[in-house]
């Protein structure tokens, strides 16, 4: 489950310039291009946001508050202001708002809580370790167990957090900076994609996951929690195994390595409660199918069970990344605020004269997501390309392949150390510098995105919408 990155200070010069230059795009498509106002007006703010998101003149976080704002004002128009001309579809302030709390924020919330939870009672060290000891005979079995087990918990926790908890349950067996040197880099960057590629086997394992599933249910074309899961897994285990081998070629691993790893703690009762609403989650989650109950109905149980059986208490609450949720929900709200305005059927039909159509064009449209997501948020990104991208293939009842696509897209950029925090957090543990992640991650981004697109243009022949 991936987060986005420390939020910078406000950068008040960026953002007086960001705000000048996406009024003047905003009246030159009005003026020139004859665009409708409400289109013209949108444009100004999707430009806006792209502005925001990549310099960061703003917190993230900001920027989605400021896009709520301004669609609501555009869209909804809720004071009757007569110089505002809404235009397009007409929409009500209630209609916004709903866009904003969109159902599937429950489940990033679900995760968080359960996170919070196994923290607390140490369940995710005590099956991190226990997971680990059949990976202790030989270096490069080590290697592929802290990758496997870094990404079996990225698929349900912040990865953020994840990353941090296997550094620490990795203390013991890190080797020191001046011994076997290759093979620690290849543990400590073993342990970031693990992290990274956790995310794309589930539908809350990453921001840009949920941006594509809100996105989908709103057009009518929702993707169950086992339908993502049995695209998301292969893809994350093959490439996983391929960053397995790609690491051992570059660093190479010793023969042989003095290993342990510490005593196992003991289990408590609340942890196994917490085990106990784990499985009964992801149980749930899994059979959608035949109970009939959406992903977000489900996360109310950890959400009911977890707070009011005492285990999360409000100042754990205080612990969850809200800042990560109004970013989602600021991408939701701007999708939706294209939608409203008309201006995704401008720029599809942009887009639709282009000389790449069809899978082509969404290869190269993942291909720019990965290029962004190396350097700004993965949610960002996202929150960019999926409102430009699925409009347009929606048309052609490619809608869930290509918001898929782009969204396990936006997990494969990690070539350099601020692609994503768990590159931050191994390469700041020392013996790391700072090219040594861009061959693998490269490698790895590469052969993720031929697979995705492989496998996404199969998908969307066999399901055709």
């Amino acid at each position: 489950m991936r987060t986005s990155p420390a939020q910078s200070t406000n950068r008040p010069g960026l953002l007086a310039l960001a705000g000048v230059v996406s009024a003047a795009v905003s009246v030159s498509a009005g003026t020139f291009g004859g665009w409708a106002w409400s289109a013209s007006a949108m444009a100004g703010i999707f430009l806006l946001a792209c502005l925001l998101w990549i310099t960061e003149a703003v917190p993230l976080f900001a920027t989605s508050l400021l896009v709520f704002g301004l669609v609501a004002l555009v869209c909804a128009n809720p004071g009757r202001w007569p110089w505002i001309d809404g235009g397009g579809q007409k929409t009500s302030f209630g209609e916004v708002l709903e866009a904003a709390a969109d159902p599937v924020l429950l489940l990033f919330f679900a995760g968080f809580l359960l996170a919070q939870a196994a923290a607390k009672t140490r369940l995710d060290r005590i099956l991190s370790r226990a997971m680990l000891r059949p990976f202790m005979a030989t270096p490069g079995r080590l290697l592929l167990g802290v990758m496997l087990i870094t990404a079996f918990f990225s698929m349900w926790m912040s990865n953020t957090a994840t990353a941090a908890l296997m550094l620490a349950v990795l203390g013991p067996v890190l080797p020191e900076e001046s011994s076997h040197a290759g093979f620690r880099k290849a543990l400590l960057l073993g342990v970031a994609l693990g992290a990274n590629l956790g995310g794309l086997a589930t539908p809350i394992g990453t921001p840009p996951n949920l941006v594509a599933a809100g996105m989908l249910e709103t057009i009518g074309s929702p993707v169950d929690f086992a339908s993502w899961m049995v695209i998301g897994v292969p893809l994350a285990l093959a490439v996983l195994l391929a960053g397995w081998l790609f690491l051992r070629l570059i660093f190479g691993t010793p023969p042989s390595l003095q290993l342990a790893v510490d005593q196992p703690e003991r289990w408590t009762v609340r942890g196994i409660v917490v085990a106990g609403v784990f499985l009964a989650t992801v149980a749930l989650w899994l059979c959608d199918t035949l109970t009939g109950l959406p992903a977000p109905a489900v996360a109310l149980l950890p959400v009911v069970l977890l707070t009011c059986g005492g285990i999360i208490r409000a100042e754990d609450l205080k612990r969850i990344e809200w800042d990560v949720l109004i970013l989602i929900a600021g991408g939701i709200v701007l999708g939706a605020g294209m939608r409203w305005s008309g201006l995704d059927a401008i720029l599809a039909d942009l887009f639709a004269r282009l000389p790449l159509r069809g899978w082509p064009l969404y290869a190269a449209a993942g291909a720019l997501v990965i290029l962004l997501s190396t350097f700004v948020s993965n949610t960002a990104a996202a929150n960019l390309l999926l409102p430009v991208f699925v409009p347009l293939a929606s048309a052609s009842g490619q809608a869930a392949p290509v918001a898929i696509a782009l969204a396990l897209c936006a997990s494969l950029a990690f070539a350099l150390p601020v692609s994503t925090p768990p590159n931050a957090i191994v390469h700041s543990r020392g013996g790391l510098g700072p090219r040594d992640g861009i061959l693998p991650g490269v490698l790895c981004g590469l052969l993720g995105w031929l697979l995705v697109f492989g496998s996404m243009a199969l998908y969307g022949r066999i399901i055709g919408r």
